[in-house]
């Protein structure tokens, strides 16, 4: 299993066959993740946030949805 983590620290992403998109890092730092290794972090990329409505169609949900890693937010 590969650790990735963020420049300051703080965050950590435990690699276990898929490594972490460029828009999943840090907000602390504003960095992504990156292998210790490697050293060499780069700058976060803001999530690319796409509407999805789940549910019956007598009370759908209305979300926001990462097309890169799939993070998903409640639409307000």
């Amino acid at each position: 299993m590969n650790v990735w983590r963020c420049k300051c620290g703080k965050r950590s992403w435990y690699e276990s066959g898929m490594s972490p998109r460029e828009c999943q890092g840090c907000e602390a730092c504003g960095t992504s993740f990156c292998k210790d290794d490697e050293g060499q972090h780069l700058a976060l990329v803001p999530h690319d946030m796409g509407e999805v409505v789940q549910g019956p169609a007598t009370s759908p949900r209305r979300y926001l949805r990462c097309k890169v890693c799939y993070h998903m937010e409640v639409k307000r």
